[in-house]
């Protein structure tokens, strides 16, 4: 059997066994009194300024409240640094009214004119080619067919009536 030396700095070996460190139970009580006696004074160096400090709490990493201070800016400051930037950006929108003065009916037909012309996408809807207008993603055939797809009337596309029961057996 491999023999074990006492924790207690008795110097006496025994045989560990179920998780046993000291010889005796008063070896135990002895080390555990000596360990009370000697308060774990336990340095630390301030995050801030070089000076070594013993803290009160184990979350202390500064020696006053003045590196405190200092040292939440300095966090702040490294997390702003650790920030990903954005590469997207969102588009601007021009809007046709910046100010109350600046109405008039020459810019607002311009925007209805740029509604109405084609603006480079092709239909999202599945098999269609079509190009869009303004600033929709879909034909004006199927955004028609979107609108009544919302509105409930769906059904009505197949040759059925506006009143129809959920069993089918009314007509």
């Amino acid at each position: 059997m491999k023999k074990q030396l006492c924790l207690c700095g008795c110097g006496e070996t025994f045989t560990p066994g179920n998780n046993r460190k000291y010889k005796t139970p008063a070896c135990g009580k002895r080390h555990k009194r000596a360990l009370a006696k000697k308060p774990k004074k336990v340095m630390r160096k301030c995050n801030v300024c070089p000076v070594e400090f013993v803290p009160k709490n184990t979350r202390h990493v500064t020696c006053s409240p003045e590196c405190a201070v200092e040292w939440e800016q300095m966090k702040d400051q490294r997390r702003y640094e650790k920030r990903i930037p954005a590469t997207h950006k969102q588009p601007e929108i021009e809007t046709v009214f910046r100010r109350a003065d600046d109405w008039d009916h020459k810019k607002y037909l311009e925007y209805k004119r740029a509604l109405k012309a084609p603006n480079g996408r092709v239909c999202m809807a599945e098999g269609c080619k079509a190009g869009c207008v303004g600033f929709n993603f879909f034909c004006e055939f199927h955004q028609e067919q979107n609108y009544r797809k919302a509105a409930g009337y769906a059904f009505l596309d197949e040759g059925g009536s506006a009143r129809q029961s959920a069993s089918g057996i009314m007509g």
